[in-house]
């Protein structure tokens, strides 16, 4: 172009600045608008990584719990526990059982002093009935469940541990010439019997199966390995001990298992496969309770905003394009004079396009370098490193695409406006 007619590079450059130090109103609507729309975007991703990030950590830190019980009153047909222990161990091969807490239960025990020796002491004086055994593994979970205040007295060489132990744990512990079962027993009951440690205990239980007609009864020695001082008169075995001295397949009286956090989010499977194993797997039929309150009432709130945040965010980046474009085309309309002005001095279409243009798209690029700083320190503000840094490629994305739209809108109407004649546009009203 010539220099007396046609602007060449460095004359539209200046002109762009003048203008914007001239009407800074409109340069600075495109700098703010895409700013905000650039900060609103981030701040929509970012909540909703925040909600989803709380959500999962609400899943893998709530426990539920199941708990199996009798759907009438009563215990089960003997009043020995109702669910079976097969039923429990296949429930915790699902994988899906973190802890488990089971009692197992033989009311109307026979409890008879014997000395270290395992002989009788005066069964007359030192002996009772109607005593209920109970199979535990956790004798703190059984204190609290029951609402027991007190607590157990090991003898030596003997600590909680017992009550998770095998056989061949205890074995190397049995004080006895011969094998017993460890137990603990009543503070009452030990000095009723006027026990020293290192007596034992002969336990009698009697098949109670109402089915049966020819009763069975057992015999087993026992070593006390503590006593506890709750006010009850409930004798504690390890589980598996119980187990050790019943003739008969242990059944479970209280189940409660927690599963595990981390497959919270499969509950639902879970019942599913819970509800075939639980039919048939107790003396009664038994009914499950899921204390699962506390992560429903969490949870359902926060997917709710999750799904909010995800429907929204679409809708938000949608608008934006749309208004990059429009105020595109706005500015441009706006600049009819200066288009005119323009074309009158001689400029060609093409440079008055690329100036119009320019005037538009330099506060729009100001606006996205200043926006896309604002949204990586949100992000990196309110998310862990990690996640923000994976928030930020697509927010250059985003930025590229509403340049892209504002480029658009304004190449589109300064199209229309340079193809129009001079004195058109001097005639329109900004």
């Amino acid at each position: 172009m010539s220099a007396g007619k046609k602007a060449s590079g460095g004359l539209t450059g200046r002109y762009v600045l003048c203008h914007t130090l001239r009407s800074p109103g409109k340069s600075l609507l495109c700098l703010a608008l895409t700013v905000v729309f650039l900060l609103g975007l981030m701040l929509i991703r970012v909540s909703t990584v925040r909600s989803e990030n709380e959500l999962e950590h609400l899943y893998t830190t709530t426990e539920v719990k199941l708990e199996i019980i009798k759907s009438g009153a009563g215990n089960g047909s003997d009043g020995n526990g109702a669910v079976f222990r097969s039923t429990v161990d296949d429930l915790e091969d699902t994988g899906f059982i973190g802890h488990r807490y089971v009692e197992g239960l033989w009311k109307n025990a026979f409890l008879t002093r014997l000395d270290a020796q395992g002989k009788l002491v005066d069964k007359g004086r030192f002996s009772t009935g109607n005593v209920v055994l109970y199979g535990i593994e956790y004798p703190q979970e059984f204190f609290t469940l029951h609402n027991l205040r007190g607590e157990i007295t090991y003898f030596e060489g003997w600590d909680e541990s017992a009550f998770l132990q095998s056989r061949e744990d205890w074995k190397g512990r049995n004080p006895a010439s011969y094998w017993t079962w460890p137990v603990v027993i009543p503070q009452s009951l030990y000095e009723e019997f006027q026990m020293a440690e290192g007596d034992m205990l002969q336990v009698e239980i009697v098949e109670a199966d109402p089915l049966s007609v020819d009763k069975k009864s057992y015999l087993t020695d026992l070593t006390v390995i503590g006593t506890h001082s709750c006010d009850t008169n409930a004798v504690l075995f390890p589980l598996l001990s119980l187990q050790g001295v019943n003739g008969v397949d242990l059944r479970y009286d209280q189940v409660i298992l927690t599963i595990d956090p981390a497959k919270n989010r499969q509950l639902d499977e879970f019942r599913t496969m819970a509800a075939d194993i639980i039919a048939g797997g107790g003396t009664v039929p038994l009914i499950t309770i899921y204390w699962d309150q506390e992560l429903r009432q969490a949870i359902a709130p926060m997917e709710q905003v999750i799904s909010f945040m995800k429907a929204l965010y679409p809708v938000t980046l949608a608008l934006s394009f749309i208004v990059a474009a429009g105020i595109a085309v706005l500015l441009s309309l706006l600049s009819a004079k200066e288009a005119a002005i323009l074309r009158v001095l001689g400029n060609s279409k093409m440079t008055c396009r690329v100036t119009l243009c320019l005037q538009t798209i330099l506060p729009c690029i100001a606006g996205l370098v200043l926006g896309h700083l604002g949204a990586g320190a949100m992000a990196y503000l309110m998310l862990p490193a990690e996640q923000a840094a994976g928030l930020m490629i697509p927010a250059l994305g985003r930025a590229g695409l509403y340049l892209l739209y504002t480029v658009l809108g304004a190449v589109g109407a300064s199209a229309v406006m340079t193809s129009k004649n001079p004195l058109e546009l001097l005639q329109v009203k900004e």
